[in-house]
């Protein structure tokens, strides 16, 4: 692992994004709700004249539903294996090298660390799960369409 880590806050929650998947930090974009967009995915923004979703981490990490409609300061564009995706954060707290002597691969349960992430980043006195878009993607449950009864 070599380059820079972006760690970012949301609400009461850390993480860290590799600098080098950034494409861009845009303040809240105007999201549109969509039909049958999967569970996690919070809707749809423009970026760039580009349609782009906006992951919900709220919703994956396994937040309550009344913690999760809070709106975001910014929404960080990631570049990825299937195109552009928006992260939401509150807060972009500093852009630090990323020192492999100081990422500790996650050992505890899968509940225990948030989806998407599988190593941590320690930083001072804090650990920032590092995310990695593409599998948090992969990871998406489908959308279950039901019919409605006639």
């Amino acid at each position: 692992m070599r380059g820079k880590l972006a760690l970012l806050a949301l609400d009461e929650g850390y993480f860290a994004l590799p600098v080098e998947g950034i494409v861009h930090i845009v303040s809240s974009p105007e999201v549109f709700q969509l039909p049958l967009l999967p569970p996690g995915v919070g809707g749809v923004f423009l970026y760039q004249d580009q349609l782009t979703p906006l992951l919900d981490l709220r919703c994956l990490w396994g937040q309550d539903a009344a913690r999760r409609s809070g709106a975001v300061a910014y929404t960080v564009v990631c570049s990825c294996e299937v195109g552009l995706v928006g992260v939401p954060v509150d807060r972009v707290l500093h852009i630090v090298d990323l020192d492999p002597a100081l990422v500790k691969t996650v050992a505890g349960e899968p509940a225990e660390v948030p989806a998407g992430t599988s190593n941590l980043f320690v930083h001072g006195d804090r650990e920032f799960p590092i995310l990695n878009v593409d599998s948090l993607l992969i990871s998406l449950p489908p959308k279950t369409i039901t019919r409605r009864s006639q």
